[in-house]
């Protein structure tokens, strides 16, 4: 169902904003799974950290939605493309 604010966007911004959380979803899922796989334990803090930062855009994503009146989709709904290399179970 659309929100009063997607009816009232004619240039597109709520489709764009709603992309963009979907896209930091989406990497911050991949980067938690490769680090969870990566041997190396520096390695892998990085790459948790780097799942923090797409955290943390998504948190800056998801204020400018509400102010225009969109409602947040749930992020588990949100999965990673089928046969993505973050899924394949295939470790380094």
């Amino acid at each position: 169902m659309m929100s009063q604010a997607e009816r009232h966007d004619p240039q597109g911004i709520v489709a764009r904003l709603l992309s963009a959380w979907q896209g930091e979803v989406e990497a911050r899922t991949a980067y938690e799974a490769v680090a969870a796989r990566e041997r190396d334990p520096e390695r892998a803090a990085i790459l948790l950290r780097m799942a923090e930062a797409e955290g943390t855009h998504r948190q800056r994503i998801e204020a400018r939605l509400k102010t225009l009146g969109v409602a947040i989709p749930d992020p588990t709904s949100v999965r990673l493309p089928p046969g993505s290399a973050f899924r394949s179970g295939s470790r380094r």
